[in-house]
Parts: structure tokens; C-alpha cells; sequence
């Protein structure tokens, strides 16, 4: 074997083990708002088998309904999509909801229409493209926009979500 095919073989190894990493993390993270070791397909293998899987989650209101607003054709939707997941776990025990509405398709619209209408935030809905690339910080007892960031640069969206938590709580 030579090298050059030791050092392919090595890179596909790193990169297949990042993409299982990342797929483990994300649909947790994404689907339960909160960080957690065991993903959906862990957790159903371990029932199967007969073992209890513990949910530490506490259902209550959220203090803050980050809504985010994204498109394929976005460069900066895109490039946000792989810090999101960040951004969830960071937030930790808050009383954040992270919700993300696809504008990429019509059925993906609809998608999203129906979940703001489920949340009450129908008042939210412009019906174009206007909000594209935007996170929408809304308070969700009162369901009015705190604040809005725009997925350029993470550590500003990171900054607004603090500020709309502390707003939310009276603090800010």
C-alpha cells in the first residue's frame, strides 16, 4: 500500500467517524432542544432491549421562542446550519425553544406556517421571503419579537439570544 492511499484511507476514516459524531449530536440536539449523549435510534435500540431511558427535561414555558428562518439559496442559512446545533447546547437549561422554519420548498412552507400557527406566532408569518436568514427572538408568554439577529456571525446571535433571555426574565 502505498502513502498516498494510506493517507485517502486515514482521511475517509476521520471524516466518516465526524459524520457519524455530527449525525448523533444533531438530531438530539435539534429534535430535544437540550444536549444529550444517546441519540433517537440509541435510545429506541435501548428499550428494545429492555432498558429504561431517562428524559431529564422539565415541560414548562419557554422564557424566549428563537425562531429561525432559513432557505437553501441562503449562503449565510447555510453556513449557520452547522452552528446552530451549537447554539442549543449552549443555551443549556434555559427556557429556550429553538424552532427552525424551511422556506426551501412549498411543502416545507406549509411546514412552517403550521407550526407558527401551532405556537400562536401566526402574527409572524409575512408570507415572503422578507425574514429570510433572519432568528426572530420572541417572548413566549407574550409572543411579541424581544429582538432579531441575522445568521452572519455566530457569536452576535449568541449575544442577542443572552440579551432576549435576560429581557424576557425583567432582567434586561
Amino acid at each position: 500500500m502505498n502513502g498516498k492511499s494510506r493517507h485517502t484511507r486515514g482521511m475517509l476514516r476521520m471524516t466518516c467517524a465526524g459524520c457519524l459524531v455530527l449525525a448523533l449530536f444533531s438530531g438530539v440536539l435539534i429534535a430535544a432542544g437540550e444536549p444529550d449523549l444517546m441519540s433517537e435510534t440509541a435510545k429506541a435500540a435501548a428499550r428494545a432491549k429492555g432498558a429504561k431511558v431517562k428524559v431529564n427535561a422539565t415541560v414548562r414555558t419557554p422564557d424566549i421562542i428563537a425562531v429561525r428562518i432559513r432557505h437553501d439559496m441562503c449562503p449565510f442559512c447555510k453556513g449557520f446550519d452547522s452552528k446552530f446545533p451549537k447554539l442549543i447546547r449552549d443555551a443549556g437549561k434555559d427556557a429556550v425553544l429553538f424552532v427552525t422554519l424551511d422556506m426551501t420548498t412549498e411543502a416545507t412552507q406549509e411546514q412552517a406556517a403550521l407550526l407558527l400557527a401551532a405556537l400562536s406566532l401566526e402574527h409572524l408569518w409575512t408570507g415572503d421571503l422578507s425574514q429570510m436568514g433572519s432568528i426572530l427572538f420572541v417572548d413566549g408568554t407574550s409572543k411579541q419579537v424581544v429582538s432579531t439577529a441575522y445568521q452572519v456571525d455566530a457569536k452576535t446571535v449568541e449575544l442577542a439570544l443572552r440579551a432576549a433571555i435576560a429581557s424576557a426574565r425583567g432582567k434586561g
